[in-house]
């Protein structure tokens, strides 16, 4: 039963790792463009769905209950089989659910502060060559 239950908790892991990464499949693209060079832009687009999808299934996937029922002694084991009820498979898909998400928002929530850095720095290179243009026409 607990074997059943985590790979119930990896396969919705993964679906909704999937779907968020291709929901914001666009977004990251577009800000990457934005920044980088477009075959640049298409790798590094590639690889942020991928450190997405990475990062949802492993703080989504509820690995530690399976570590306690395997560690659990024999005679206990029947007790723990016992405490799979209804009840508690909503609550822990809901728990992978959340886990999944919690941990894509914090890789997106790197990527943008990343981005935003980035773009200051470049905005400020920009605006610093300006300068440099004018003060040799003068």
């Amino acid at each position: 039963m607990f074997v059943q239950f985590f790979l119930s908790s990896l396969v919705l892991a993964v679906a909704l790792s999937c779907v968020v990464a291709l929901l914001f499949w666009k977004p990251v693209r577009s800000v990457l463009l934005h920044l980088l060079e477009e075959d640049v832009a298409a790798g590094w687009t590639r690889y942020v769905a991928f450190a997405l999808v990475v990062a949802g299934v492993s703080s989504g996937t509820r690995v530690r209950l399976l570590e306690e029922y395997l560690a659990a002694p024999s005679w206990n084991q029947s007790a723990l089989q016992g405490q799979l009820t209804r009840e508690f498979w909503y609550l822990e898909m809901y728990r992978t659910a959340i886990g999944t998400v919690e941990g894509m928002a914090w890789v997106l929530l790197g990527l943008s502060l990343l981005a935003g850095t980035v773009h200051l720095l470049v905005r400020k290179n920009r605006v610093n060559k300006a300068r440099i243009y004018i003060s040799q026409t003068r």
